[in-house]
């Protein structure tokens, strides 16, 4: 995410706080890498809190997204002889 008069973005994972950035990237952006290998099966909220600088209208915005992490499937042999 980028933009302008960005003052922080507060990063949500499942209701728990996980990341707060106060500047960018060196592309400008504000962005979290999880490691999906620790995140459990199945689907996983994620909501970036924008609050802007002071003069900004509107103070804030709230970007959401929900993803779900799959198991591999369960391959069962069948006979053959």
């Amino acid at each position: 995410m980028t933009g302008a008069h960005i003052r922080k973005v507060t990063f949500i994972v499942n209701g728990r706080v996980v990341r707060t950035l106060t500047r960018a990237n060196r592309a400008g952006g504000y962005q979290l890498t999880l490691a999906t290998s620790s995140l459990s099966y199945g689907p996983h909220r994620v909501r970036a809190v924008v609050q802007f600088a002071s003069n900004a209208v509107p103070r804030s915005r709230t970007l959401s997204l929900q993803f779900s992490r799959c198991r591999a499937r369960v391959v069962t042999p069948t006979f053959a002889g």
